[in-house]
C-alpha cells in the first residue's frame, strides 16, 4: 500500500448553465467597441480570445453560469471583470473571482469553481459547478 493520499471530496455542489448568442457579442463589439469589451472582459480574457466574438460569447456565458451556480443575490454588485475566465497551460478554462463575488463565494464555503464551454451554430454554452471540498484519506494499492 502507498502512504495515505489526500484527495478532495466535494461536500456541496451547485451548478449553473447559460447560453449566449455569438451575434449579440459581435454586435456589441461593433456598436460599443472597447467600452463593451473593457466593461465585460478583462484584458487577459480579451488577449486569450483574440477578440473572437465566438470565444468571447463563451466567456460571457461562463460568467453567467458562475453567477447562477453561486446563487449570488441580486443586491451584490458584481462587475463582470470580477469573474474572469482564462485558460490554463493546456487551454482548459479556469475561473478566477475577485471583489464582492469572491467574498460571497468564500463566505458560502465555495473554494472551487469549475466551468466548461462550448459553441456551435452561433450559440455559446457554459456549465459551471461551484463546490466546497473536504479532504479524505484514500488508501491506494501499490
Amino acid at each position: 500500500m502507498n502512504p495515505d493520499i489526500r484527495v478532495p471530496r466535494p461536500d456541496r455542489i451547485q451548478i449553473g448553465c447559460d447560453v449566449h448568442s455569438v451575434q449579440n457579442v459581435r454586435q456589441s463589439i461593433e456598436v460599443f467597441g472597447s467600452r463593451y469589451l473593457d466593461t465585460v472582459f478583462t484584458a487577459r480574457e480579451q488577449r486569450e480570445c483574440g477578440y473572437s466574438a465566438e470565444r468571447l460569447a463563451g466567456r460571457y456565458a461562463a460568467k453567467e453560469a458562475v453567477l447562477k451556480a453561486l446563487k449570488a443575490p441580486a443586491d451584490i454588485p458584481v462587475p463582470w471583470s470580477n469573474i474572469e475566465i482564462h485558460a490554463d497551460a493546456v487551454g482548459a478554462p479556469i475561473v478566477t473571482l475577485s471583489g464582492p463575488i469572491e467574498a460571497f463565494a468564500r463566505a458560502q464555503g465555495f473554494g472551487i469553481i469549475e466551468v466548461t464551454l462550448s459553441h456551435e451554430a452561433g450559440v455559446a454554452l457554459a456549465f459551471a459547478a461551484a463546490h466546497t471540498a473536504a479532504w479524505d484519506l484514500e488508501m491506494t494499492a501499490a
